[in-house]
Protein backbone atom coordinates (compact mmCIF):
# COMPACT_ATOMS: atom_id res chain seq x y z
CA UNK A 1 0.00 0.00 0.00
CA UNK A 2 1.43 3.12 -0.90
CA UNK A 3 2.50 5.42 2.17
CA UNK A 4 1.16 8.62 2.56
CA UNK A 5 2.54 11.61 4.46
CA UNK A 6 6.00 10.25 5.29
CA UNK A 7 4.45 7.84 7.35
CA UNK A 8 4.97 3.99 7.46
CA UNK A 9 3.10 1.28 9.43
CA UNK A 10 2.15 1.05 11.90
CA UNK A 11 2.14 4.71 12.66
CA UNK A 12 0.16 5.23 9.39
CA UNK A 13 -2.90 2.81 10.91
CA UNK A 14 -2.28 4.13 14.43
CA UNK A 15 -2.94 7.85 12.94
CA UNK A 16 -5.53 6.44 10.35
CA UNK A 17 -7.87 5.30 13.20
CA UNK A 18 -7.02 7.87 15.66
CA UNK A 19 -8.73 10.17 12.80
CA UNK A 20 -11.35 7.70 11.63
CA UNK A 21 -12.44 7.52 15.45
CA UNK A 22 -12.57 11.40 15.81
CA UNK A 23 -14.31 12.02 12.78
CA UNK A 24 -16.77 9.51 13.97
CA UNK A 25 -17.74 10.68 17.49
CA UNK A 26 -17.75 14.42 16.11
CA UNK A 27 -20.34 12.86 13.97
CA UNK A 28 -22.27 11.35 16.36
CA UNK A 29 -22.52 13.96 18.93
CA UNK A 30 -24.56 15.86 16.10
CA UNK A 31 -27.30 13.14 16.90
CA UNK A 32 -29.90 12.59 19.36
CA UNK A 33 -30.20 8.79 20.27
CA UNK A 34 -33.88 8.67 18.70
CA UNK A 35 -32.42 10.59 15.39
CA UNK A 36 -29.28 8.75 15.18
CA UNK A 37 -30.27 5.08 15.96
CA UNK A 38 -33.28 5.25 12.89
CA UNK A 39 -31.88 7.82 10.28
CA UNK A 40 -28.38 8.32 10.59
CA UNK A 41 -27.72 4.52 11.21
CA UNK A 42 -30.06 3.59 8.57
CA UNK A 43 -28.39 6.24 6.32
CA UNK A 44 -25.19 5.56 6.87
CA UNK A 45 -25.30 1.41 6.66
CA UNK A 46 -26.89 1.83 3.50
CA UNK A 47 -23.43 3.72 1.81
CA UNK A 48 -21.46 0.31 3.14
CA UNK A 49 -22.62 -1.76 0.34
CA UNK A 50 -21.67 0.91 -2.44
CA UNK A 51 -18.03 1.65 -0.35
CA UNK A 52 -17.44 -2.11 -0.33
CA UNK A 53 -17.65 -2.60 -4.34
CA UNK A 54 -15.80 0.68 -4.36
CA UNK A 55 -12.91 -0.18 -2.22
CA UNK A 56 -12.69 -3.99 -2.58
CA UNK A 57 -14.12 -5.13 -6.02
CA UNK A 58 -13.12 -1.33 -8.13
CA UNK A 59 -9.90 -0.80 -6.12
CA UNK A 60 -10.74 2.94 -6.07
CA UNK A 61 -10.06 2.84 -9.74
CA UNK A 62 -13.83 2.89 -10.81
CA UNK A 63 -16.52 4.71 -11.76
CA UNK A 64 -14.04 7.26 -14.32
CA UNK A 65 -12.31 9.07 -14.22
CA UNK A 66 -11.22 8.22 -10.61
CA UNK A 67 -8.44 6.00 -12.12
CA UNK A 68 -7.01 9.47 -12.86
CA UNK A 69 -7.82 11.61 -10.40
CA UNK A 70 -5.34 12.94 -7.74
CA UNK A 71 -6.29 12.88 -4.37
CA UNK A 72 -8.08 14.76 -2.28
CA UNK A 73 -10.10 15.30 -5.39
CA UNK A 74 -10.44 11.29 -6.08
CA UNK A 75 -12.19 10.46 -2.45
CA UNK A 76 -14.19 13.50 -2.76
CA UNK A 77 -15.67 12.24 -6.16
CA UNK A 78 -15.75 8.60 -4.68
CA UNK A 79 -17.66 9.73 -1.71
CA UNK A 80 -19.83 11.61 -4.08
CA UNK A 81 -21.12 8.81 -5.83
CA UNK A 82 -21.16 6.66 -2.96
CA UNK A 83 -23.60 8.60 -1.20
CA UNK A 84 -25.54 9.26 -4.12
CA UNK A 85 -26.02 5.59 -4.53
CA UNK A 86 -26.88 4.89 -1.30
CA UNK A 87 -29.51 7.76 -1.16
CA UNK A 88 -30.97 6.11 -3.90
CA UNK A 89 -30.76 2.91 -2.12
CA UNK A 90 -32.31 4.26 1.10
CA UNK A 91 -35.62 5.46 -0.44
CA UNK A 92 -35.77 2.21 -2.19
CA UNK A 93 -35.49 0.16 1.11
CA UNK A 94 -37.82 2.43 2.69
CA UNK A 95 -40.25 2.25 -0.02
CA UNK A 96 -40.07 -1.04 -0.54
CA UNK A 97 -39.00 -2.63 2.92
CA UNK A 98 -40.37 0.08 5.03
CA UNK A 99 -43.53 0.87 2.91
CA UNK A 100 -43.13 4.71 3.54
CA UNK A 101 -43.23 3.70 7.43
CA UNK A 102 -40.43 6.87 9.29
CA UNK A 103 -38.80 6.37 10.71
CA UNK A 104 -36.79 3.36 9.80
CA UNK A 105 -37.93 0.63 11.42
CA UNK A 106 -36.25 -1.97 13.27
CA UNK A 107 -37.37 -4.68 10.44
CA UNK A 108 -35.91 -2.14 7.82
CA UNK A 109 -32.39 -1.88 9.89
CA UNK A 110 -32.12 -5.74 10.16
CA UNK A 111 -32.82 -5.96 6.54
CA UNK A 112 -29.99 -3.12 6.14
CA UNK A 113 -27.43 -4.58 8.11
CA UNK A 114 -28.18 -7.94 6.42
CA UNK A 115 -27.04 -6.25 3.22
CA UNK A 116 -23.59 -5.05 4.86
CA UNK A 117 -23.42 -8.86 5.44
CA UNK A 118 -23.98 -10.25 2.23
CA UNK A 119 -22.40 -8.04 0.05
CA UNK A 120 -18.70 -8.65 2.06
CA UNK A 121 -19.80 -12.42 2.17
CA UNK A 122 -20.52 -12.40 -2.16
CA UNK A 123 -17.44 -10.69 -2.28
CA UNK A 124 -14.84 -12.28 -0.15
CA UNK A 125 -16.22 -15.82 -0.85
CA UNK A 126 -17.85 -15.97 -3.56
CA UNK A 127 -15.29 -13.44 -5.63
CA UNK A 128 -18.41 -11.78 -7.35
CA UNK A 129 -20.08 -14.36 -8.92
CA UNK A 130 -21.87 -14.62 -11.28
CA UNK A 131 -20.99 -11.40 -11.83
CA UNK A 132 -17.07 -12.00 -12.33
CA UNK A 133 -16.79 -13.05 -16.03
CA UNK A 134 -19.62 -11.31 -17.90
CA UNK A 135 -18.40 -9.18 -20.29
CA UNK A 136 -14.51 -9.96 -19.48
CA UNK A 137 -15.21 -9.03 -16.00
CA UNK A 138 -16.20 -5.32 -17.26
CA UNK A 139 -16.49 -3.36 -13.55
CA UNK A 140 -20.18 -2.73 -14.15
CA UNK A 141 -21.40 -5.69 -14.71
CA UNK A 142 -18.89 -6.85 -11.78
CA UNK A 143 -19.77 -4.31 -9.65
CA UNK A 144 -23.23 -3.59 -9.63
CA UNK A 145 -23.81 -7.33 -10.46
CA UNK A 146 -23.06 -8.60 -7.15
CA UNK A 147 -24.86 -5.20 -5.67
CA UNK A 148 -27.58 -6.32 -7.06
CA UNK A 149 -27.02 -9.85 -5.92
CA UNK A 150 -26.46 -9.43 -2.57
CA UNK A 151 -29.55 -7.40 -2.14
CA UNK A 152 -31.54 -10.48 -3.97
CA UNK A 153 -30.19 -12.58 -1.27
CA UNK A 154 -30.65 -10.54 1.71
CA UNK A 155 -34.70 -9.99 0.75
CA UNK A 156 -34.66 -13.94 0.19
CA UNK A 157 -33.11 -14.50 3.91
CA UNK A 158 -35.06 -12.07 5.49
CA UNK A 159 -37.98 -13.25 5.06
CA UNK A 160 -37.68 -16.67 4.79
CA UNK A 161 -35.48 -16.59 8.69
CA UNK A 162 -36.39 -13.27 9.94
CA UNK A 163 -39.73 -13.70 12.21
CA UNK A 164 -41.04 -10.20 13.83
CA UNK A 165 -44.19 -11.40 15.36
CA UNK A 166 -42.90 -10.43 18.86
CA UNK A 167 -43.69 -6.80 17.49
CA UNK A 168 -47.38 -7.14 16.78
CA UNK A 169 -48.56 -4.95 18.56
CA UNK A 170 -46.31 -1.77 17.72
CA UNK A 171 -47.45 1.05 15.72
CA UNK A 172 -45.78 -0.08 12.73
CA UNK A 173 -46.85 -3.28 12.61
CA UNK A 174 -49.75 -3.59 10.56
CA UNK A 175 -48.96 -0.86 8.27
CA UNK A 176 -45.34 -3.09 7.42
CA UNK A 177 -45.82 -6.84 5.88
CA UNK A 178 -43.23 -8.02 8.00
CA UNK A 179 -41.93 -11.30 7.81
CA UNK A 180 -43.03 -14.70 9.72
CA UNK A 181 -39.86 -16.42 8.92
CA UNK A 182 -38.90 -19.86 10.62
CA UNK A 183 -36.35 -17.93 13.83
CA UNK A 184 -36.74 -15.20 16.34
CA UNK A 185 -35.14 -11.97 14.31
CA UNK A 186 -32.90 -11.05 16.84
CA UNK A 187 -31.80 -14.82 16.72
CA UNK A 188 -31.03 -14.77 12.76
CA UNK A 189 -29.19 -11.28 13.00
CA UNK A 190 -26.86 -12.66 15.63
CA UNK A 191 -26.00 -15.87 13.93
CA UNK A 192 -24.99 -13.64 10.05
CA UNK A 193 -22.86 -11.34 12.06
CA UNK A 194 -21.28 -14.50 13.75
CA UNK A 195 -20.50 -15.75 10.15
CA UNK A 196 -19.43 -11.95 9.43
CA UNK A 197 -17.01 -12.38 11.91
CA UNK A 198 -15.94 -15.74 11.36
CA UNK A 199 -14.76 -14.75 7.66
CA UNK A 200 -13.35 -11.73 8.61
CA UNK A 201 -10.90 -14.53 10.53
CA UNK A 202 -11.13 -16.48 7.83
CA UNK A 203 -9.60 -13.40 5.85
CA UNK A 204 -6.79 -12.94 8.21
CA UNK A 205 -5.61 -17.02 7.32
CA UNK A 206 -5.82 -16.40 4.09
CA UNK A 207 -9.09 -19.02 4.45
CA UNK A 208 -5.94 -21.71 5.38
CA UNK A 209 -6.25 -24.53 5.23
CA UNK A 210 -8.65 -25.02 2.51
CA UNK A 211 -6.86 -22.24 0.80
CA UNK A 212 -4.20 -24.82 0.03
CA UNK A 213 -6.59 -27.90 -2.11
CA UNK A 214 -6.48 -25.48 -5.06
CA UNK A 215 -2.92 -26.02 -6.14
CA UNK A 216 -3.59 -30.10 -5.98
CA UNK A 217 -7.05 -29.72 -7.24
CA UNK A 218 -7.03 -26.60 -9.29
CA UNK A 219 -11.23 -27.56 -9.85
CA UNK A 220 -11.67 -26.68 -6.07
CA UNK A 221 -10.62 -22.93 -6.15
CA UNK A 222 -13.37 -21.60 -9.00
CA UNK A 223 -16.71 -20.60 -8.95
CA UNK A 224 -19.15 -21.58 -7.49
CA UNK A 225 -17.41 -24.60 -5.53
CA UNK A 226 -14.95 -22.61 -3.90
CA UNK A 227 -17.85 -20.26 -2.79
CA UNK A 228 -20.68 -22.93 -1.81
CA UNK A 229 -17.57 -25.10 0.36
CA UNK A 230 -16.40 -22.08 2.05
CA UNK A 231 -20.30 -21.17 3.12
CA UNK A 232 -21.41 -24.46 3.97
CA UNK A 233 -18.16 -24.19 6.86
CA UNK A 234 -18.93 -20.65 8.17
Amino acid sequence: MEQQGGLKQPALGIVGLFVVVFIAFGITTWFKPETFIPWAGELAMCLIPTAIIMGMVWQGNYPPPAVSLAQPLKSTYLLFLNMLVGALVAGYSIKTVGVFVTPPTPPLIFFTIMTVIMTFWCVVLWRCWPGAGIKDNHPVFVGFGILIVSYAVTYILWKTFFNFDFMRGDPFYDAVALPSGAFFAFWSLGFFLTCLAVILAWVELDFWPLSSIPAKVPAFGTQPLWGTVVSIIV
